[in-house]
Parts: structure tokens; C-alpha cells; sequence
């Protein structure tokens, strides 16, 4: 797993077939001294370019996105691998590649041996220990197929007709300042949480499928009842057909749960899945189990768990203007700042064996061992970054 950080890829992808290449990136000026980042609170106001990409596949043809990263120095990149790994593995995306793992100046590049240059930077996850862990989140979620495929069978389509070109919208996509109004209507790719999506072309629009033209004269979708699934983008809450994903506008959180893996973000004090649960919480982060053992949670004898925080650099300055926040400087690497954050977590867990939790660096070396206790067939234990300084922690059963 800690060989996943520079690319992800799908195993049993179509050979010969073609792909469909797609990327999306943090708004960034990257002509100026100054680094304007659009301000967005949570990852309900953060989804859109998730799912406006998704949608662009083209029915019946594997996708790759070629470039994806949640972007230093946003504070909320924490929730990037639970949102990225459980969308790719729902809609079966054929690949996946964050850009970029290190590719910085010769002035910016981070020196291991003699721990000079280099900065927490828009792209570069090679110095980010946040962004680092959260490539563990996707290769588990979607490498190793802990979330469940989206049916083929419950798949909606949107059909663009020749007549749809002289649409305004459409023509406005030749205009720097216009072309989002010509970006796929939020009514069709907000399904990509809730079921299979895709796009065709056709001179009409067949049945059953969903019309442009429809779409943006403001006509309400009509969409079955998948499965598992809840769809109510009006309230902001969105549930996945499987069941195993859930999105809430509301509180500004995700949810993943499977039998092999569960986290989610917690931005109250307790959030819970089946198995894995959280109380306390001091911050804002993201809390993740996953077994390492090929086994459920429930019986696994090794499991990663994350309670994911935020790093910042040292001296890096920064203002508001508007919905952009402007960095003026970058700061250093040495130290990082890891934001404080306490939380009791709790995984029911009654796979035999001796207990044993250790706390982990990014790279996964041992930094303490840490107690807890057993309590009605869960194993129970606080996660203190300011005590340890670690985001990761290894979950044990020694026989």
C-alpha cells in the first residue's frame, strides 16, 4: 500500500479498450506571485467537480481520470480519500492518477539529506503526511474493491443531440468567462453518488434516457428508487444504491461503510458507522478502519486506522478576499504543524487473539505503543495528536 502514492490503477481494466481521459484540479493562478485558492467550507461545496467529471464518461467505454488532488493548503483535503476512493470504485472508473507525487523546482525541492527547500505546495503529496495517508484511504476503498460497484443494470444516461449545440449554454463553453454555464447540469452528475452514470449522443433522444435541453430549462429529473439508495438533493442528502455511501449537505459530511472498511468525516463531536465509531472530538477530521488481512472488520487481526487532522506550514501567511483565500507565503516544511485533535475511537472487533495498538508515522515506523481498553466486544482507544503526533495507528491480534 505505501508504494500507491504516484499512481492508482484499476486492476481488470478492458485491455485494448479505449479510455475516456478527464482531470480536475484546485482553482489555482499559477502565473502569479500570489496563489488565489477558491474558499469552499466542507466537502458538501466541494463534490461538483468530483461528479461533473464522473459524468463525462461515455456509455459503454472505461474511464480514466488523469489528474485529481485536494489541494494544500485547504484545511479540508482530510476527506479527500474517502470521497475519491468511494466514488471511483462505485462508478467503476477504469483508472485513477493523483497529480502530482513530486515534481517541484529545483528551488522548492525537499533535500532528504540535508532537509532543505521544499513547501507544503498546491500539488506535491510527497511532502504532505495528510495527503500521504489519504492515498491508503482510496487504495483501499477502490484499488482493493472495499466499495461495491454501481449496477450497470440501474445506469441513467444523458443523450446530447445535434440540435442541443445551439443551446446558449453550449455555445457559451467558447467564452473563458461563460463556459460554466456550458458544464453538465448539477441535477444529472450529482447521481454519481447515487447510481451509475454516463453520457451518449444520438440525432434524438431515445427513452428512458435524459435530454439536455430538459435539463436546463430547470425540469425536475425523475428518477427511480434505487436499491439501498436515497435521493434528495433538495436536502442536500444522498445515499448510494449499494447503501455503503452517504453524502449529508447539512452537515458537511461523508460516509463510507462496508464490511472490509468504514470512515467518515466528523465535523460534531461523535459520528458512527456499523462497526467503527467516534466520541469525543475535539476538531474537524476524518476517521477511518480498514482490514489489512482480507477479512471483514469485524474479524480482521490487522487494521489501519487514520483520525486525520490537518498540516499546515510553518510561517505560511495568508488573507481573504472575497470567496479566495490569497497565500503570500508558502512557508517551510521543518517543522509542520499538525493540528490538534483528540477523539476516543471505538471498533467492534471479536477476531481472537491478544490486542495490541500501536501508533504510526506516515511511512508506517512504530512511534508508541497505546492503551486501551475492551469493552462489549469493542476495542476502544483515545487518538491524541498532540500526545503521539500521529494520524495513523495499527489495530493488532497477536494469537
Amino acid at each position: 500500500v505505501n508504494e500507491l502514492g504516484l499512481i492508482i490503477m484499476k486492476r481488470g481494466m478492458p485491455s485494448g479498450g479505449h479510455h475516456s481521459p478527464t482531470a480536475f484540479i484546485s482553482l489555482v493562478n499559477s502565473h502569479s506571485k500570489k496563489s488565489l485558492f477558491l474558499l469552499t467550507m466542507g466537502l458538501a461545496g466541494r463534490i461538483h467537480n468530483m461528479t461533473r467529471t464522473v459524468a463525462s464518461r461515455i456509455q459503454g467505454k472505461p474511464m480514466t481520470i488523469t489528474e485529481f488532488n485536494f489541494c494544500a493548503p485547504n484545511i479540508y483535503r482530510h476527506e479527500g480519500g474517502l470521497a475519491m476512493g468511494s466514488l471511483s470504485a462505485f462508478q467503476n472508473l477504469g483508472g485513477i492518477f493523483v497529480f502530482e507525487y513530486a515534481g517541484y523546482s529545483h528551488k522548492t525541492r525537499w533535500n532528504t539529506l540535508n532537509r532543505t527547500g521544499g513547501h507544503l505546495g498546491w500539488f506535491g503529496i510527497s511532502v504532505d503526511p495528510l495527503r500521504l495517508l489519504t492515498q491508503r484511504v482510496i487504495a483501499l476503498l477502490y484499488l482493493w474493491g472495499d466499495v461495491k460497484q454501481a449496477p450497470l443494470s440501474e445506469q441513467e444516461l444523458l443523450t446530447i443531440t445535434p440540435e442541443d449545440y445551439k443551446l446558449p449554454q453550449v455555445q457559451n463553453y467558447s467564452f473563458f468567462r461563460l463556459a460554466k454555464d456550458a458544464a453538465i447540469p448539477a441535477p444529472f452528475h450529482t447521481l454519481a453518488f447515487y447510481t451509475k452514470i454516463s453520457m451518449d449522443s444520438a440525432d434524438r433522444v431515445p427513452a428512458g434516457s435524459h435530454s439536455l435541453r430538459e435539463l436546463l430549462s430547470g425540469k425536475s429529473l425523475k428518477i427511480p428508487h434505487r436499491g439501498k439508495g436515497v435521493y434528495l438533493p433538495e436536502q442536500g442528502k444522498i445515499t448510494s444504491s449499494t447503501g455503503e455511501i452517504s453524502i449529508d449537505a447539512k452537515t458537511k459530511t461523508i460516509r463510507v461503510v462496508t464490511p472490509k472498511s468504514e470512515g467518515f468525516t466528523v465535523t460534531g463531536k461523535s459520528a458512527k458507522g456499523n462497526r467503527l465509531s467516534v466520541t469525543g472530538s475535539s476538531t474537524i477530521c476524518s476517521v477511518f478502519a480498514g482490514s489489512l488481512d482480507g477479512k471483514e472488520l469485524a474479524e480482521t487481526s490487522r487494521a489501519l486506522i487514520l483520525h486525520l487532522t490537518d498540516v499546515q506550514a510553518t510561517g505560511r501567511k495568508k488573507t481573504t478576499l472575497g470567496d479566495f483565500r490569497i497565500v503570500y507565503n508558502w512557508g517551510n516544511m521543518d517543522p509542520y504543524l499538525l493540528r490538534k485533535g483528540k477523539a476516543e475511537i471505538s471498533l467492534k472487533n471479536s477476531a481472537k487473539g491478544v490486542v495490541r495498538i500501536r501508533a504510526l508515522d506516515v511511512n508506517g515506523a512504530v512511534l508508541a505503543e497505546i492503551p486501551f481498553r475492551e469493552s462489549k466486544g469493542s476495542v476502544i482507544f483515545t487518538a491524541d495528536t498532540d500526545q503521539y503526533g500521529a494520524m495513523a495507528y495499527e489495530l493488532l491480534r497477536i494469537p
